[in-house]
C-alpha cells in the first residue's frame, strides 16, 4: 500500500467530497497514483461516516480563523458574500498551511485574499486591511518579551531619581513586540466602532492618502494595541535598526533634529522625556539600565 497516494485520497474526500460527490472522479483527479483496490476502499467509506471527518476538519478550521482572524471572517460573511463555513473550506483547499502554526494561518488569510478568495475584496476592498491588521496583531501578541527592559513605573522611578546624563545613559531599542502596517481604509476606526455598538456598519471607502500605524503588545493588558503616530516618531521608532540596546543619547539627538527643538532650549530634556515616557508606556519602546562603568 502506497500510503502518501492514500493519504492524498482521503485529503481529497475530507476536503471536497461533499462539493464534489462523484468519489470516483474526485480520486481520479486527486490521488492518481492509487491502486484500484485502495480506491475501491475510499469509495466504500460509509457516508456518515465521512460526514463525520469533514464537519471535525472544517468546524477545526472554522475555529481557529474565528482565532486568528476574528473581524476578517465577520466581515467575510456579512459584507464579502460568503459563509464562515464556505471561507473555511477554501482557505483548506486553496491556501492551505504548511504547518500547524497559527501564525501561518494569519499569513494565509492574507495570502487568500490576495490569490484565490480576491473576490471576496473585491466585494469588500477594505477586508484585505482588516486582514492585515489582524495578522500584524498575532504577531505582536506572540512577539518575545523584553527581557530586562524596565516596566513603565520601573521606567518612571529611574527618570525621576536621575540626572539627564544618567537618564540618557539607559539604553533603548524598539520593543520585540513593535509592528508596521501601511492602510489605504481606516479600519482601525471601522473596527473599532464594532466594537463599540456591537456590530459592523457600512465599510469605509479607500482614503485619498494611506497612513501607516504601528502595533505593540500593551504593557498594562498584555493585548496587541494599535497607535497612530505621526511620520517623525514612526522614524524615529525606526532609529535603531540593529535592535541591539543603544544609550539613549543617540536617540534624543535623532529627536532634537527630526522635531526641530534648540539643544539648548532648557525644556528640551523634560519634553523628550515625555514623548519617550509615552512610547515606553505604550509599549513601543522597550529601555534598559545603563552599561556599569568598569
Amino acid at each position: 500500500m502506497a500510503f502518501p497516494d492514500v493519504l492524498l485520497g482521503l485529503r481529497a474526500l475530507f476536503l471536497e467530497s461533499p462539493e464534489r460527490p462523484d468519489r470516483e472522479a474526485l480520486l481520479a483527479s486527486e490521488a492518481p497514483g492509487l491502486t484500484r483496490d485502495e480506491r475501491s476502499a475510499l469509495v466504500g467509506i460509509p457516508a456518515e461516516r465521512l460526514d463525520v471527518y469533514v464537519g471535525m476538519l472544517r468546524t477545526n478550521q472554522s475555529n481557529m480563523l474565528a482565532f486568528v482572524a476574528p473581524s476578517t471572517l465577520e466581515v467575510v460573511e456579512k459584507l464579502g458574500g460568503a459563509t464562515k463555513a464556505e471561507f473555511a473550506r477554501a482557505t483548506l483547499v486553496e491556501t492551505p498551511r504548511r504547518t500547524s502554526r497559527l501564525r501561518e494561518l494569519s499569513q494565509r488569510v492574507v495570502d487568500h485574499l490576495e490569490g484565490a478568495g480576491r473576490a471576496l475584496v473585491e466585494r469588500c476592498p477594505a477586508l484585505l486591511d482588516l486582514a492585515r491588521l489582524e495578522r500584524e496583531s498575532l504577531e505582536t501578541f506572540y512577539a518575545l518579551d523584553d527581557e530586562g527592559a524596565f516596566r513603565p513605573p520601573e521606567f518612571a522611578a529611574a527618570v525621576s531619581a536621575a540626572t539627564v546624563e544618567e537618564v540618557l545613559a539607559l539604553r533603548w531599542r524598539p520593543a520585540a513586540s513593535l509592528r508596521f502596517a501601511t492602510f489605504h481604509f481606516d479600519v482601525l476606526s471601522w473596527r473599532a466602532r464594532r466594537f463599540e455598538v456591537g456590530t459592523w456598519s457600512e465599510a469605509p471607502a479607500r482614503l485619498e492618502a494611506s497612513f501607516e500605524a504601528a502595533v505593540a503588545r500593551d504593557p498594562g493588558d498584555l493585548q496587541a494595541a494599535w497607535h497612530r503616530l505621526d511620520p517623525t516618531a514612526l522614524a524615529l521608532l525606526r532609529s535603531n535598526p540593529t535592535h541591539d540596546p543603544a544609550p539613549l543619547e543617540g536617540l534624543a539627538g535623532a529627536w532634537i533634529e527630526a522635531t526641530g527643538v534648540s539643544p539648548d532650549d532648557p525644556e528640551a530634556p523634560a519634553r523628550f522625556f515625555e514623548a519617550l515616557a509615552g512610547w515606553v508606556g505604550a509599549g513601543l519602546v522597550a529601555v534598559y539600565p545603563a552599561v556599569p562603568l568598569p
